[in-house]
């Protein structure tokens, strides 16, 4: 398993570095036995602000924002786990 965390470190980009790879990942996600998992649980709000109670200095997590993040992160690897090994047994 491997869990690759972007859109948070890239400030520095272009639009255009950034858009590339997003297409990239796209691609990616297209091959079998990858996924795509957007768990943006909307940290940036409608207005354009951040609440520092999820990213405490604007671009790091909180331990809510992590909560945030990781729970819908923990419970598709699981499910992807639990497909992998049911598939197995049904092989054997």
């Amino acid at each position: 398993v491997v869990v690759l965390w972007v859109g948070t470190n890239n400030h520095g980009h272009t639009a255009k570095q950034i858009c590339g790879g997003i297409i990239d990942m796209e691609a990616v996600s297209s091959l079998s036995h990858a996924s795509l998992l957007n768990v943006d649980p909307g940290f940036v709000h409608s207005d354009g602000s951040i609440s520092h109670q999820d990213l405490y200095d604007y671009l790091h997590l909180t331990p809510q924002g992590y909560q945030a993040v990781c729970q819908p992160l923990h419970t598709h690897l699981k499910g992807l786990l639990e497909k992998q090994a049911k598939d197995q047994l049904m092989e054997n």
